[in-house]
């Protein structure tokens, strides 16, 4: 039995992140000082300060031993015999049968009764009393979310959970190895809901029906040394890192490298591009800018400049931003000699010629191709600007590391937050420059303030994970993941989680390739850009990449005008006000500043015929838009004109007209509420009318832009959506078709 230690006078404060008097009430408490910043702090990542790692390596000095709660708790005995679930960790069903309602209600009450043996709930926060003495309480201390957290919160407690819930797909692993997987302890039930329409890992091809979305575990946690854990429960086990990169890790990333361009097909590079020859590459080795050489072996660096610019001469003098210069000692790490950085590779004078600005906006328009074509990006997550520095690869800027302590002869230590986590709360995301540079890329070597991530379109690798020599292992996706029934109709590999934009365009199901669209756009609109003139260069790496095999027919300002011309219904968001950025025409999202969104009516032209196994035009759509001629920023485009007459007394609703006949209600990009269209006559172009059947009557819905009028040249005012009354026809309206020129 260890020796459990006596009450401490003090205590560690998880609200002022300090040692405080136990007799005391937090002096934060107080003052009331404490406010959420979110509904779920749990879910934030904060780096650990260099304040709590002094407090906390201080009292790693001083004689130590477990508390009387956490000796009672069983902390390696939880983390030896518990036998959390292998499925449906989030509160789900635990059997998906709707008859079966008594029989899901029972198993769950038998599984939550047999892991309250494993649990140890930390009471009231407000009242938690974490001993400076004891081990345990300080491993709790460090996972302790930063940011703020609810004072009166009572549910949380600490936790076994199999650690491949950690792992993006976790629902395509084999249930043999789930069940082989190691255990490790976390607070609450930590979660990130991930779409995988977004992070585009799991392909949607033609035929297949398969889940959208998965979620997984997010935040820190507690793992036992894997050579202590029992031998069925090593799988996807945790590492403990030190200060600096591991070299071993760094071996295998060059080992990595090889395999994957000589055995992943999807990752491969193909033939060299002509188009490259124009670009400047860093020799790392003479510290000068070179001419790229051709079929380069090259690195690329993705970060955050936060208004950090190189002075003349600071390559070859040494002097460069600290992130640069980290990123040149990678690469020589990883045995390369070649990298590539906008700043220094790219013409970044403020004032360039003619000739000079047409080769800068020439590399601008390439931007994918430079990403795609290198061998691996390195991706900065953290930090604000470029002076930040790659925590663990140089001394300059130390890693935030992890806490190691020792409990009853075993070896604890924590666990880092998943990278995605990370990334989900770093500036690097919220960067426009970036959504391009991590969609092109085909490797990516991800450094954040806690620990490195390799990862191609097949595999990821986390530094602090004990799994990288499956990563070698020829039928590793037999052995780890299993086929779901129903998705025999896919014509490709369904085990390879690889980006779509490495496939076979016509394999791919249609009405997902507008999703994907939909879902880059809504995703970059909403990133920070801190030049308007900006807005379509940061996005045009994403364009080439999706030139390349979903739309052929390419792109005109933004939009895939010539192939899905109902595109042109993009809608703002209504929690936004949309600045006009007049270089831009007003009927692409490039011409206003905010977030965007695509209609579902919009990307539902093509559906799914069962009967024939392929996708037809969907008839409840009609009345679509056509585009007839391009000229610079402005198209011609053939459509139903119509006039509406609206009444906001106090919502909107279209008027028959002339008369007090209302057809339906009228409402504003995508607001809860149809009231904030003044009253009024507008002119609306439509872009297609959708109608469902109800019954033996049928409801019509259509999606309208409001033009403005200025000789024969119209512009976008906004986006609307006419829902016309059961049983009514927006024909009643009398609108007519005409060829009408957008700017």
């Amino acid at each position: 039995m260890a020796q459990t230690a006596a009450k401490s006078a003090s205590r560690l404060c998880i609200f002022c992140r300090c040692l405080e008097p136990a007799s005391q009430t937090c002096p934060r408490l107080l003052s009331c000082q404490l406010k959420e910043t979110s509904t779920r702090p749990w879910d934030s990542v904060t780096d650990f300060s260099a304040a709590d790692a002094a407090l906390l390596e201080r009292l790693q000095g001083q004689p130590s031993s477990l508390c009387q709660r956490c000796s009672d708790y069983g902390i390696i005995n939880a983390i030896s015999t518990a036998e959390p679930l292998i499925e449906n960790p989030f509160g789900e069903p635990l059997i998906d049968n709707p008859f079966g309602e008594k029989q899901r209600m029972a198993e769950r009450w038998e599984y939550h009764e047999y892991m309250k043996q494993f649990k140890m709930p930390l009471g009231l926060l407000s009242s938690l009393h974490l001993t400076p003495s004891c081990q345990f309480c300080r491993l709790i201390y460090r996972i302790m979310p930063r940011a703020p957290i609810d004072p009166g919160e009572t549910g949380i407690h600490v936790t076994p959970f199999r650690s491949f819930f950690r792992q993006h797909g976790w629902d395509l692993f084999s249930p043999d190895l789930k069940r082989q997987s190691s255990i490790m302890l976390k607070l609450e039930d930590v979660f990130l809901e991930t779409r995988m329409v977004i992070d585009t890992k799991v392909p949607f091809l033609r035929g297949a029906d398969v889940p959208a979305s998965s979620r997984q575990f997010v935040g820190e946690s507690i793992a036992l040394n894997p050579r202590q854990a029992k031998e069925n429960r090593t799988w996807q086990s945790a590492r403990c890192l030190q200060g600096l990169v591991d070299p071993s890790y760094l071996s295998f990333i060059r080992r990595a490298l090889t395999h994957c361009e000589t055995h992943h097909q999807v990752c491969r590079r193909g033939e060299w591009p002509t188009k490259l020859s124009v670009i400047r590459v860093i020799d790392v080795i003479d510290r000068r800018v070179v001419p790229c050489p051709e079929d380069c072996d090259y690195l690329a660096l993705s970060y955050v400049w936060g208004g950090v610019v190189p002075e003349a001469g600071a390559l070859e003098s040494g002097s460069l931003p600290r992130t640069i210069e980290d990123a040149m000692t990678l690469t020589k790490a990883l045995g390369r000699r070649f990298l590539w950085v906008d700043a220094l590779c790219i013409d970044q004078s403020p004032c360039l010629t003619a000739e000079q600005a047409a080769a800068k906006q020439e590399q601008l328009g390439m931007m994918h191709l430079i990403y795609q074509y290198a061998t691996l990006t390195i991706v900065a997550v953290s930090g604000k600007n470029s002076n930040h520095g790659l925590p663990g690869v140089s001394s300059n800027r130390a890693r935030c590391g992890q806490l190691r302590e020792s409990i009853e002869g075993h070896d604890l230590f924590t666990v880092p937050p998943v990278m995605s986590s990370e990334l989900s709360h770093s500036e690097w995301q919220t960067r426009a420059w970036t959504l391009q540079e991590s969609y092109s890329s085909r490797r990516l070597l991800e450094v954040s303030a806690n620990q490195c991530e390799y990862g191609c379109k097949m595999r990821i690798c986390s530094e602090s994970e004990d799994d990288r020599e499956g990563y070698f292992e020829p039928q590793y996706c037999d052995r780890v993941l299993q086929i779901p029934g129903s998705v025999s109709p896919v014509t490709l590999d369904y085990y390879q989680t690889s980006d779509i934009f490495h496939r076979d365009g016509q394999t791919l199901n249609p009405q997902f390739t507008c999703l994907v669209y939909a879902s880059l756009m809504e995703t970059y609109t909403e990133k920070h850009m801190s030049r308007d003139d900006d807005s379509l260069n940061a996005f045009l790496g994403i364009l080439g990449l999706m030139q390349q095999r979903q739309f052929p027919m390419g792109f005109i300002w933004g939009l895939p005008l010539r192939s899905h011309p109902q595109f042109l219904g993009w809608r703002h968001s209504s929690d936004t006000s949309p600045r006009r950025r007049h270089d831009f025409p007003s009927w692409s999202w490039a011409g206003w500043q905010g977030p965007t969104s695509m209609p579902e009516s919009c990307m539902e032209n093509i559906i799914w015929d069962a009967a024939t196994s392929s996708y037809r035009a969907n008839p409840q759509i009609d009345l679509t838009v056509q585009l007839m001629k391009v000229r610079n920023d402005a198209i011609a485009v053939q459509g139903w004109v119509v006039n509406l007459e609206v009444r906001t007394e106090p919502l909107s609703e279209a008027f028959k007209p002339g008369s007090d006949e209302s057809l339906g209600c009228v409402r504003e990009r995508d607001f809860l509420h149809n009231n904030t269209l003044p009253s009024g006559s507008y002119s609306c172009f439509t872009i297609q009318r959708y109608t469902e059947s109800v019954g033996l009557r049928e409801r019509q819905s259509v999606d309208l832009l409001l033009l403005n009028w200025r000789d024969k040249m119209a512009t976008r005012q906004t986006s609307l959506t006419l829902r016309l009354w059961m049983g009514k026809d927006f024909m009643s309206l009398k609108p007519k078709v005409e060829t009408i020129w957008l700017h």
